[in-house]
């Protein structure tokens, strides 16, 4: 049930046979859980520690989470130099089955059948200040350009971000006092 605030954390994939997920870690410090629902998916996993042998590449938000290696493709060790010196850790999800992607692991799945997915990023205690950090800059950003902006018309956007970082850090900090959650 994907019905509470972290909603955009969830993921349906709906895949044909053959379909593949690029090598890639989750952003923000998330863990996530992928469950099939129909049809099976192999994964290739590697652990944080194989990233530099991995020819990471710059992807979403800035990090180098991303790699276009192709780790079934049998000239992988060929066209990536290094590769040889990570370590797979292959997986066969079933249907009704769940995997886990702890944080900065790399995954890159195929579906072996048509399949379904559900997949969910969730934060433990170590990395809640990572999801928090997150919901923090959007706040920041939507109280910059959608109520500062419109009272504050002549300030540049880099002020009305300085405020509504400083607001929202004020707000933070007063939750945090009560016990709230993030």
């Amino acid at each position: 049930l994907i019905d509470d605030e972290y909603w955009e954390l969830t993921k349906l994939f709906i895949s044909p046979k053959g379909a593949i997920t690029r090598l890639h870690y989750d952003n923000g410090g998330a863990h996530a859980w992928l469950s099939q629902v129909r049809g099976r998916k192999m994964f290739v996993c590697f652990p944080p520690s194989d990233g530099d042998h991995l020819h990471p590449f710059e992807g979403d938000e800035g990090l180098l989470n991303s790699s276009w290696l192709d780790p079934l493709d049998p000239e992988a060790d060929q066209k990536w130099p290094d590769y040889v010196k990570a370590t797979p850790y292959v997986a066969v999800v079933e249907e009704g089955e769940t995997i886990v992607a702890p944080k900065g692991w790399w995954h890159y799945a195929v579906a072996l059948d048509t399949s379904v997915t559900i997949m969910r990023n969730f934060y433990s205690k170590g990395t809640r200040q990572e999801l928090t950090k997150r919901k923090d800059e959007v706040l920041e950003n939507a109280v910059a350009m959608h109520v500062l902006k419109a009272k504050l018309k002549n300030q540049p956007d880099s002020v009305l971000k300085e405020i509504a970082r400083r607001a929202v850090a004020k707000i933070r900090e007063g939750l945090e006092q009560s016990g709230a959650p993030p």
